[in-house]
Order: structure tokens, then sequence, then C-alpha cells
């Protein structure tokens, strides 16, 4: 036996040397320690500092677990606490939420035994690593979100594309056909049913062109507050007598760069939703307000850069978490007289118009849909297409499209029209063309959407031995060489695919400084 273990002083100085330890390496440690004893009353604890512990020592100490905790916690706990005094062994981990001051908190504990009828409850805050990792799980979900929605983009895109083309020469031919028919004749109701068919499909794809991006857009510098004032009475119109629509907005409300008629359009189907989730009655609200988060302005508003946000909110039926996912998803719908592309087509309209959307909803507590544009701060200029010299020789047009049926469609109309028509679906066709030709050519008509040419290109290539030659474009969506300055340039123009044969021929007589004749 040592001296010093006979030495009462000397004793005394190891243990609290001992302690002194213990509490060094216990406050290095992150985890809160509480000795519990088997009835789950707090005996003790150890936090590495009052912060870490949350709430004051008299909380807790001398209480029992059911007096502190939620009561499926206290429960799980205590079982945990007998299993591991019978078991000798430290639990699994036990993982649970608290509401601290308001503020929801997670942590994470296990059980020891330390004496015969005491254990130690070693708990960890994983409040952080939770946000963490709901964080992450949400960026992951939106990035599968964006893939998905890319993928079904490019298909709704080309699948439009090839629809475009079809409905095109349905509605065409119908023109044509009607044109021949007499009004009492039996057969002009059925062709006006094929045509009227042919719209509804071309709307369709519209509306699948602008899920995909890839729709004709106009926008404009549109003053918020003066756009949302002269909608109001519509959306009133829309919503009926049962609902009570407010509006709020402000002189301050910005300016955006969108196309007034699809974003009247987005508003209208989002008004319309929330009527049907209204059948009773109810409120409806639309707001419209900038929001700048270099300013501090942060929230579920926030988005990179400076931007108008419109709000849409109803107090309706609201939707669960499961149909909340899909509302964005082509052709579903909850409502079985829908196509379920009136929503797909509003996030593409948003998007292709560098916005962003976003949706908030629970059952029976409404709806709110936010979208959120770019703020514009000045107007640009737009072209025009000023007239050529009027005329009434028989202007020639050289059509350039690979597409047989289109192709036929145009050569069949524009000849009806008393246009001299030439045609060509390559290159090299196009040389044949232009070295065969004496004379001159007047209009240029190409086809935007043909998958082994591009329009730029075709023009470049025409318009180096034919200067000055006026073009009009034909296409179903805008690509970047036939988007923007390039379509407003002087003496070229753009139509929409499908489209009536009256309209082509009233834009080819525009193209060549004529007066349209009346249909």
């Amino acid at each position: 036996m040592s001296q010093d273990s006979l030495n009462p002083q000397a004793s005394a100085k190891a243990l609290r040397e001992s302690e002194a330890r213990m509490r060094a390496m216990l406050s290095a440690l992150p985890d809160m320690i509480f000795r519990v004893d088997r009835e789950g009353t707090f005996l003790d604890f150890h936090a590495p500092s009052p912060r870490v512990l949350a709430v004051p020592p008299e909380r807790f100490l001398g209480k029992n677990l059911a007096e502190v905790m939620p009561e499926e916690v206290a429960r799980e706990s205590l079982r945990l606490i007998a299993e591991t005094l019978r078991g000798g062994k430290v639990s699994p981990l036990q993982e649970y939420s608290l509401t601290i001051a308001g503020e929801k908190l997670d942590f994470e504990a296990r059980f020891a035994r330390c004496a015969r009828n005491e254990v130690l409850a070693i708990v960890r805050d994983i409040t952080d690593r939770k946000r963490s990792e709901e964080s992450a799980r949400r960026n992951e979900e939106r990035i599968r979100e964006s893939y998905k929605f890319e993928a079904l983009g490019r298909l709704a895109g080309g699948l439009a594309h090839h629809l475009n083309n079809m409905m095109t020469v349905v509605t065409g031919y119908s023109d044509l056909l009607l044109s021949r028919v007499e009004n009492g004749d039996p057969r002009r109701g059925d062709i006006e049913k094929i045509r009227d068919a042919g719209e509804r499909a071309a709307g369709l794809t519209r509306e699948l062109l602008a899920f995909g991006r890839r729709q004709v857009l106009r926008p404009r510098i549109l003053d918020v507050h003066r756009f949302l004032a002269q909608l109001s009475d519509t959306i009133r119109d829309l919503a009926g007598p049962s609902i009570r629509f407010a509006l709020t907005s402000g002189e301050d409300s910005g300016k955006v760069n969108a196309d007034p008629d699809r974003l009247r359009a987005a508003l209208l189907q989002l008004v319309s939703n929330a009527r049907d989730a209204m059948p009773g009655g109810g409120d409806l609200r639309l707001s419209a307000r900038i929001v700048d988060p270099s300013q501090g302005d942060v929230g579920i508003d926030a988005a990179p850069g400076r931007h108008v946000s419109l709000v849409v909110e109803d107090n309706g039926s609201g939707m669960d978490a499961k149909t909340r996912e899909k509302i964005f998803e082509p052709f579903f719908t909850t409502r079985m007289e829908r196509e379920g592309m009136g929503l797909p087509s509003v996030l593409g309209f948003v998007q292709q118009s560098g916005g962003h959307i976003s949706v908030e909803s629970r059952p029976g507590r409404g709806t709110t849909i936010r979208i959120g544009l770019p703020c514009a701060e000045r107007e640009e200029p737009a072209g025009a297409i000023p007239a050529a010299k009027p005329g009434r020789r028989r202007a020639a047009i050289l059509v350039v499209t690979d597409e047989a049926m289109v192709r036929s469609l145009l050569v069949e109309v524009l000849e009806r029209g008393g246009f001299e028509v030439l045609v060509a679906g390559t290159f090299k066709e196009i040389s044949a063309v232009l070295a065969a030709r004496k004379g001159g050519i007047d209009l240029l008509i190409a086809d935007a959407d043909m998958s082994g040419m591009r329009s730029p290109e075709i023009v470049r290539r025409i318009s180096a031995r034919r200067p000055g030659i006026r073009v009009l474009h034909l296409s179903a969506y805008p690509e970047k060489e036939h988007s923007g300055k390039r379509v407003s340039r002087p003496g070229t123009a753009l139509l929409r695919k499908p489209f009536h044969t009256r309209d082509l021929l009233a834009r080819v007589e525009l193209l060549l400084g004529r007066t349209p004749a009346p249909p």
C-alpha cells in the first residue's frame, strides 16, 4: 500500500484532479449527459454550455420524463431505460423533436447503465444536421424535378412540332374545302367540325409548346399595376358573384418584360383554378410587389435578382402533398372535363420569361401561387415592317420547306391567291431554283421548323443572290435564329403555325406592301 493512499489529503487531491480531468473531457464533447433513475427522474446533468442546454436546470432536475417531455417521447425513453438496465448494453439511438421557445429542435439520445438503477442519457442536438439534410433533400428533389420537366419539355416540344405541321395541313385544307362549298351544302357542317377539331388540337399543341418553353412570345414592357388594373374586371367576371375578389398593387409594383397575352392567360388560368376550388364561394386575392433579395427581401419570394412577385391566393379546398407535386405535369388533372395542360402551360410561360413559380397548399387551407418575373427597367423600341412600293404584278414567292404536305398546301393557297410559286426543300434545290430563275423573287417563305436546314442559313444564302428579298418565317415556336431582332428587322415577319389560309394571304400581302384582300 502506497504512502499516498494512507494520506487523506493526498487522496482528496487525487480525487479532485481526477474529477477535473473528467470535467475537461466532458466539456470537450458536444453532447449533453443526464443521469436518470429507473423511474425516469432527472438526477444530474452535464452540458458543454448553458446555450446547448436550451432550458434552465430547474425545468427538469428532480422531475420525471413524463412531466417535461411529450407523451410518446417519454414512453419510448422509459422503455429504453428499462431495456438498458435489464441488459446492460447501450441502447439504440432515439430521435425526437421538441418545441422550445417557439422553435422546433431535433435531438438524438442513447442510454447507458451507470449504476444498478441509474442510466446516463447521452443527448445531442442534431437540429442543424437535420436542417442541412432537409435542405439537401429538397435541393436534390428540385434538381430531379428540373431534369424530369426538362425531359418532358423536350418531348412536348418535339411532339408539338410534328403536330403543328399536321394541324397546319388539317386547318388549311379545311379552309380550302369551305371556300369551294356553298353555304347550304350539307357537307359544310362536317367540314367545319373538322376545322374546329383542328383548331382545338392546335390550341393543345400551343400549350405543349408553352410547357416546353418553345412557344412564340411577343414580350414588351408592362407596367404591372396598370396591367392588373385593366385585368381586374375580367377576373371579377371569371370568378363569379360568389367569390370576393381583392386586388392589391400600387404604382410601385414595377415593370416586367413579358408577353401580355400569355401573362393574361396565365393569371386567368390561376383564377379559374381558384374559382373551381371554391364552389360555395370564398376569397380570392391577387397582389403584386417588387422583391429585392439584395435589400434583405427574403422568404418564399426570394430568388436571384430583383423581380416582381405576382401572388394569387384563395381560401378554397386546397391540395394534399401528392396532388401538389403533380400539378405541373402534362395532362394531370383532378377534373375530368379538363385536358390537364393549364398549369403546365403557365409553368412553361413563366420559365420561358426568365421567371419562377412556387405553390403553397394544404387541404382545407387554400392555395397560394407565386409567380416571380424579372424586373424590367426600360423599354426597347420595337421594329417595324416598312411597306414596299405598291404594285399589282404577279409576285413570285419562293417556298422552302421539307414537309411535303405543308408544301402542297402552301402552293395551292398561294396560287389561288394569284401568286407565282417556286418550291424547294433542300439547299441543292434552292440553288437550282435560283440558277434557273431569270426574273426576280419578291418573297421568301421559309419553314423555320425544318430538321435538316436552319432558316437563318437559308435566308443568308438567298439574300446573297437576291438582296433585299422579304422573308416570312413559318414557325410553331421561336429559336434563337429567328427571334427578337431577326424577326423584327425590316421586311421580315413571323407567322405562327398552324394558321388559317386567310391569315397567310394577309401577311403575304402586307409584306409585299399591298392592301390585304377582303376575306
